[in-house]
Formats: structure tokens, sequence, C-alpha cells
């Protein structure tokens, strides 16, 4: 019995040396590679570098120097009815505006554009990424909305400046999305596109 009891405790004292040796090494060498990378993407994530870091659906940034705007070109992968574009481009637009204002205080640009597209299907079968719409923002505004309290993506699309459609699909899907229960709480937005003010 003595000496099972003993075998245990050196089996203890092992692993006691071993944890303690393991501690000491991060303490002396400081954190892993891996480590290093999973804090780094972490800051990445909580404090992006770039716009194109806020959102996943972000596949562009470009600068339109004629009409002096930023331009933040999103894909939506896959449409599952066409209210959905509307409110897909509105819920995104919305959520990397609080992240422009919360990390990117220095927007020269006056308007902020959001420019999104979607798969689509030709008559002949073949499908392709075709963008079909923008709204513009004041970038103003953007730095104005009080996101503390909540901000929803109707709130958001009412205070848009101006809505350019860049295929004809646009004034459907727009249709669509103000004829929707989630569209119906988008009154200005919703009030301006029925009466024809979408532009190109």
């Amino acid at each position: 019995m003595t000496r099972q009891k003993s075998k245990g405790l050196s089996a203890i004292h092992v692993l006691g040396i071993l944890v303690f040796g393991g501690i000491a090494a991060l303490l002396i060498f400081g954190e892993t590679d891996s480590q290093k990378r999973a804090k780094q993407a972490q800051d990445t994530a909580k404090h992006p570098t770039d716009i194109s870091g806020l959102s996943n659906k972000i596949i562009g940034i470009a600068q339109d120097e004629k009409h002096d705007a930023t331009e933040i070109i999103l894909r939506q992968s896959s449409v599952w009815n066409e209210e959905s574009v509307v409110f897909v481009l509105a819920s995104e637009a919305n959520d990397i505006s609080k992240g422009i204002q919360q990390n990117f205080k220095s927007i020269k640009t006056p308007t902020i554009r959001f420019t999104i597209e979607i798969p689509l299907v030709d008559k002949f079968g073949n499908s392709s990424s075709t963008r079909v719409m923008s709204i513009n923002y004041k970038t103003s505004d953007i730095y104005t909305i009080n996101y503390t309290q909540g901000f929803e993506p109707q709130q958001f699309l009412d205070l848009y400046e101006s809505a350019w459609y860049v295929d004809q699909i646009a004034h459907k899907l727009v249709n669509s999305f103000c004829i929707s229960e989630v569209g119906k709480s988008a009154m200005e937005f919703c009030r301006r596109e029925r009466l024809g003010r979408g532009e190109k």
C-alpha cells in the first residue's frame, strides 16, 4: 500500500513540474504565434483598419470623383425574395455606417453611396452578378445618427438623399419591398421612390 501511494505522489509531482514548466515558458517567451494571430484577428474585428473590414458583404470601395462620393459596393450572394434586396442593402448600410461612425472619423467626401449587386439569370439561363441600385447619404448625416438608442434599417432608409437605379429590375425590387410589412415602416423612402423619384 505504501509503495502504491508513493508512486501516485510521484505522478502528481511530475504533473506539477510539467504545468509549472509550461507556465514558466509562457512567461519567458510570451504568447505563441497562434495566440498572437488570434489576438490580432480579434483586435481587427473590433477596430478594422479599413472600411472593407466592416462587413463580409463589402466587395469594393471606390472614390467617385465626378460626384465627390465614397462608394461602398456590396454583394448579396443569394436572393430569397424580391423584397429582401432593399432590406439587405438597408441593413448592411446601417451596420456599416455605425462602424464608420465609430472607427473612421475622417471621410472627406460629402456623400457616401451604398451600391448592391445581386445574382441574376438572363433569359438564356446565364447567371451573373449585376449591380442593381445605389442609395446615397450625406456623410454628415451618417456621423450624426444616434446609434446608442438603436437605429433600425427602415429609419436609415428614410435618411437617404437619393436612389440610383442601375438596372431596370430595381424598380420591381423597390416596389416589392415597399408593399411588404417591413417596407411599410420606411414611409419616407417608399413615398418618394413609389412616386418615381429613383434616378440613375
